[in-house]
């Protein structure tokens, strides 16, 4: 009952705009852009196990990037996290499944690591690299059907290639609803 397994599948659909351009008319590069006008592959595993007001979370997400507009390949990404959750308020019987209301506190590490991206088949050595972070959060299970989270991350490994703006912090939100 506490222990918890599951395979990622998913497709990342070519929704975000790639047309978008600088003050000076020039068509920005396509990392620029909100939108890489390429179908992308997700496949990853997720492990939780529960102890008390305690559980320990980990999951890795292979994305399978593919070209997209500009001729651009913006290179594969594993995304890589563990964590530890503390039951602040609510029942500690089931995560997925939350009370009324609970309130969860969440330590995490969270990295990724990027390919090189490519153009027109040429490797740009000033993209890719590794990214982790330390990531404190919090939860909220509202009812039984929905969840709402948010973490700040504090870079604490930038291994990046060539001339990159690395960045200063993180911040995530994230909204679920279940059914």
């Amino acid at each position: 009952e506490k222990t918890h397994l599951a395979a990622l599948f998913g497709v990342k659909m070519p929704t975000g705009k790639t047309s978008r351009r600088s003050d000076q008319g020039q068509r920005l590069e396509l990392e620029f852009q909100p939108g890489s006008g390429s179908w992308d592959g997700l496949m990853g595993l997720a492990f939780t196990q529960g102890f008390g007001r305690f559980s320990f979370t980990s999951s890795v997400l292979y994305t399978l990037v593919t070209e997209g507009e500009q001729h651009t390949d913006l290179g594969d990404i594993v995304s890589y996290n563990a964590g530890l959750v503390y039951r602040a308020y609510g029942d500690t019987q089931e995560y997925y499944a939350p009370p009324k209301f609970s309130l969860d506190l969440i330590a995490e590490v969270n990295g990724e690591w990027r390919e090189k991206e490519k153009t027109h088949g040429d490797y740009n050595d000033n993209s890719g690299g590794n990214l982790v972070y330390i990531s404190p959060g919090i939860r909220m299970g509202i009812a039984n059907f929905a969840s709402l989270g948010f973490s700040f991350g504090i870079p604490v490994v930038k291994d990046t290639n060539g001339d990159q703006v690395e960045p200063d912090y993180r911040m995530v939100g994230t909204a679920s609803i279940f059914w």
